[in-house]
């Protein structure tokens, strides 16, 4: 497997523009979901489900509050540099960890929880209703209610740990060792199977990646 992966990455440095073949590469898988409608079943079975989680949550506020315990806090983001570039991945992906998503997306009641201590004042169905009112009208098919094609239609506050914080296999690849943690600067490919779907340029000091253009693949 790692000799496949070490071929892989070669047969990708090979396509890159000049100048950027040494920088360091996140492989990533890809998003090729179509966006749709968000189908009117699927938005009921979210807000059914999430309801549902909403009143266990307050339930749980309650018993804490009468306990004198609080939850849990929320996982630290990312520092703003390894952000910056874990967005631009993401961005490049577009978003193939969401489809696990689903009706549920990510939010467990802990989540739940989570925001209804942060609005103390508010009542269960009035924390589902600002989770509604962030459902789109359009998201990619079979992924997750909020998957669209600008990325998550949910504020970050608002989002599970999980989406928050999630590293792929190709992330925590290139994150890791002991330069990853401060990489200013990556490529990021996107790829099905072998076949690259998308290159872009990442950089801290950059708003969003910036699509590349690949050389044709050598011939065999």
């Amino acid at each position: 497997m790692q000799q496949v992966t070490e071929q892989l990455t070669q047969r990708c440095r090979e396509r890159l523009p000049s100048g950027t073949s040494q920088l360091r590469l996140a492989i990533l898988p890809t998003n090729s979901r179509e966006v749709t409608p968000l189908p009117t079943e699927r938005r009921d079975d979210f807000l059914a489900g999430l309801r549902a989680r909403m009143l266990t949550a307050a339930a749980r506020r309650e018993e804490l509050a009468a306990q004198e315990e609080t939850s849990e806090p929320p996982s630290p983001l990312p520092l703003p540099g390894e952000r910056a570039l874990l967005i631009q991945a993401c961005t490049t992906c577009r978003g193939s960890c969401c489809q696990l998503g689903d009706t549920k997306a990510y939010l467990g009641v802990e989540t739940l929880l989570r925001f209804l201590n942060q609005h103390p004042h508010q009542s269960a169905e009035e924390a589902v209703a600002v989770y509604e009112s962030h459902l789109p009208e359009h998201s990619y098919d079979g992924s997750c209610v909020y998957h669209t094609k600008r990325g998550c239609g949910l504020p970050t506050e608002l989002r599970s740990d999980t989406c928050n914080n999630f590293y792929c296999r190709g992330l925590r690849a290139f994150f890791g060792g002991e330069e990853g943690p401060t990489q200013q600067q990556g490529i990021a490919l996107s790829l099905s199977g072998q076949e690259i779907v998308r290159a872009a340029m990442m950089d801290t000091g950059t708003p969003q990646a910036v699509a590349l253009e690949l050389k044709a693949p050598l011939q065999p």
